[in-house]
């Protein structure tokens, strides 16, 4: 018989942000089961974040293994073996992949009596009992941020771990490599351990998901057990809401408007082009994403070269591609680029100041007319309603937008966004590309993505 490894009864549960709640949550994880969190506007995480050590339990029960949990902070949760493994887990880079492992654990009076040879030999036992392909010796900087989360996992599992957590940590994974990550977990439920993940990417886990749990209005809205019935969570989660297709402008097909030439992959060299007003997805397949993206946006003398309206753009500097309307966004870059010293106005004018100004005069009547005359709130929110924290990154979404860019590189925003934050930022994509900006699809998710673009690219067209 399986044992529990986490029961909420009737919890009403609070998040880092004392407005973000949860009501009646009840939920059963058993001994090698894996649930998959689905939500819109941030309430799975609620829960994520009540496990990590944040929130509280404002009333309910929550018991970890049979014991009622007395508080939630981490060593307590790490000493029940549950351990939360995101995109932000620690790793010291002065430490190989093996110390990483065991000398970073929480029992720290190990670390004087384990030796580099018991690290080694510990560390290559678990690389070969799940098929990791991963030198113990290797230095930190040689691992992809998929490799890092992998390396979390296997440390929490070093550690007795009976219940996992994954919080949106599939747009580190390409399609290819997502295979790596559900066999391991494939395994780990083979061994008795739970599996809990929050994802904004649910798809990724169906196949090894055995329940979806689906949060709606604050409260557990339907729990899936029918693996065939998965696909229907989206739905669910967006029931009610508007749906954005594709854009209806009509392309101008085959006149190429920007290009990115000199993209490495492997051996080859690459070029993605676009036409003015096409949202181009590059395809994951053989393309890694996050090399592609570091290559554009670190400006290296060896790297890329942009070429828009067929004039080529020679220095290799942020502050000159913006000059020739090459603009970018990543959910890496911390709220996609937001300046905390700068107003909300001004975080979305700021690349726009020279043209606004010399057009309509006094830069904060300039200012006041774009924002009051409704050109980039369609949907009625108050700027003031954007919390920096958490949705931070609509000021750049709403920058970009105001500036028309002819070129936008977009990477990881859509896959690291929930349900409806996607079809919020596919609406604005959809405007600016009828406006005539050419955008590029960074993303590893690309089933939702193929949905609205014009043209999937892929390695194998060159």
């Amino acid at each position: 018989m399986k044992r529990e490894l986490l029961v909420i009864k009737n919890a009403a549960i609070e998040g880092i942000n004392s407005s973000d709640r949860l009501y009646e949550v009840d939920l059963l994880l058993r001994e090698a089961e894996c649930f998959c969190l689905v939500s819109a506007v941030h309430q799975k995480e609620v829960l994520v974040e009540y496990l990590q050590g944040f929130g509280k339990l404002l009333s309910g029960c929550i018991r970890i293994r049979g014991q009622e949990l007395s508080s939630n902070d981490r060593k307590e949760m790490e000493k029940n073996k549950v351990f939360v493994i995101s995109r932000s887990t620690p790793y010291m880079n002065t430490l190989n992949i093996g110390e990483n492992i065991f000398l970073l654990r929480r029992n720290s009076l190990k670390k004087v009596i384990i030796n580099e040879r018991a690290i080694r030999s510990q560390t290559e036992f678990f690389f070969q009992k799940y098929r990791i392909a991963l030198d113990a010796a290797a230095a930190p900087g040689t691992l992809s941020n998929a490799d890092k989360i992998i390396i979390g996992i296997i440390r929490g599992v070093s550690q007795g771990a009976r219940l996992i957590v994954l919080y949106d940590i599939s747009g580190a994974f390409s399609q290819k490599e997502m295979v790596r990550l559900t066999s391991l977990i494939s395994k780990l439920k083979e061994e008795g351990i739970g599996i809990l993940i929050s994802d904004n990417n649910p798809e990724a886990f169906y196949s090894v998901a055995d329940r979806l749990i689906i949060f709606k209005h604050k409260k557990i809205a339907k729990k899936i057990y029918e693996r065939e019935l998965f696909p229907l969570a989206s739905e669910i989660v967006l029931r009610g809401t508007e749906v954005v297709n594709g854009s209806q402008r009509p392309k101008a097909e085959g006149a190429t408007s920007v290009s990115i030439d000199g993209l490495k992959i492997g051996d080859k060299t690459v070029s993605v082009q676009a036409a003015r007003g096409e949202i181009v997805l590059v395809s994951r397949e053989n393309a890694p994403i996050d090399s592609l993206w570091e290559q554009c946006w670190r400006m290296e003398t060896d790297g890329p070269e942009f070429t828009v309206d067929g004039r080529r753009i020679s220095s290799k500097s942020m502050a000159s591609l913006v000059r020739n309307r090459v603009a970018m966004m990543s959910c890496e870059i911390p709220r996609g680029g937001v300046m905390e010293n700068l107003t909300k106005e001004d975080n979305i004018l700021m690349p726009s100041y020279r043209k606004i100004s010399s057009r309509l005069g006094f830069y904060r009547k300039a200012s006041a007319y774009i924002l009051k005359d409704n050109f980039l709130f369609e949907d009625g929110e108050d700027l003031e309603e954007i919390d920096l924290e958490r949705t931070g990154w609509k000021l750049v979404l709403y920058r970009w937008k105001l500036f028309n860019p002819r070129l936008l590189i977009v990477h990881n925003c859509i896959t690291a966004a929930d349900l409806w934050e996607r079809d919020w930022i596919k609406k604005r994509l959809i405007e600016m590309a009828e406006r005539g900006t050419a955008i590029i699809l960074l993303e590893n998710e690309a089933a939702y993505c193929s949905s609205f673009a014009d043209r999937i690219w892929r390695v194998n067209e060159e």
